[in-house]
């Protein structure tokens, strides 16, 4: 029996069962005019994606998503996010509710309800910060390398390489 506020484990069976979801930055704004990166992780493989954005609108929240998880993975069952408000308005509920993804939400005062991204967040800005040294305004630019190293990464706690467990 659990006690209140106590958290409980998150149970995933399935690839994109369940995505999770949060906003890094603001980074140095890039020529490209992005000062943000969504995060889009799913639970079970490890698998992240990292896109470029120029705020954290939910117009914004919403074309990343149909782009680059909606058009490559299909819709979700759940999707997890904290409680910002790029998540927590009508533009993503309609959005949820267009392609049947129940939305959750982490705990207020837990994080870590949202632990993988949470952590990704803290990869990509320790990448960001270590090799855009001379110029800040390109680091949009190398994200798609940071993911591959991320990806092929093996993590020892669950011998799993995201880009293996995702093929």
């Amino acid at each position: 029996m659990q006690t209140p506020g106590e958290l409980q484990p998150i149970i995933v069976s399935e690839p994109f069962e369940i995505v999770s979801i949060d906003f890094a930055g603001p980074f140095p704004g890039t020529e490209n005019g992005n000062k943000y990166i969504l995060v889009i992780a799913d639970l079970l493989t490890r698998w992240v994606d990292a896109v470029g954005a120029p705020n954290t609108t939910s117009e914004t929240t919403v074309d990343i998503l149909e782009k680059r998880l909606i058009a490559y993975h299909g819709s979700p069952g759940k999707l997890l996010s904290d409680n910002g408000a790029a998540f927590t308005n009508q533009l993503i509920n309609a959005f949820c509710m267009n392609h049947g993804i129940k939305q959750v939400f982490s705990s207020p005062y837990h994080p870590e309800t949202n632990g993988m991204t949470e952590r990704f967040n803290r990869t990509i800005k320790a990448l960001i910060k270590a090799y855009t040294t001379e110029d800040q305004s390109k680091w949009d630019l190398h994200l798609d390398l940071y993911l591959y190293a991320y990806r092929t990464a093996c993590y020892a706690r669950y011998w799993n390489w995201p880009i293996i467990a995702q093929h």
